[in-house]
């Protein structure tokens, strides 16, 4: 894009996340999202539960609860979609248990 003349942006950053997480590239996913935030873009809920769900489905359960601590961090308002998936993760990978998740801000 970039390549092109076009700059990118929020937008552009949030629909390239969507289509990783949707092919189940969360390791990319996790890399543009980082990206559009060392470029100084708005981060928003959208792209996060992108980048979480594809998390959430790739089992990566430490990389869920790391994004979603910093998600948190960043004041980025979770949505009803974000608890959702913050359940069913603790729920498949045993942190429910208080000292799985000691240290989490959420």
């Amino acid at each position: 894009m970039e390549a092109r003349g076009l700059a990118a942006n929020e937008i552009s950053f949030s629909a390239a996340i969507a289509a990783c997480a949707r092919a189940g590239r969360w390791a990319r996913a996790c890399e543009l999202l980082d990206e559009s935030r060392r470029r100084g873009l708005p981060q928003n809920s959208v792209s996060y539960n992108d980048v979480l769900s594809a998390c959430e489905a790739a089992g990566e359960w430490t990389e869920f609860v790391r994004r979603l601590d910093e998600m948190v961090a960043l004041d980025v308002e979770p949505t009803e979609r974000t608890y959702e998936m913050a359940m069913a993760v603790c729920e498949r990978a045993s942190l429910w248990r208080p000292e799985a998740t000691s240290g989490a801000q959420w």
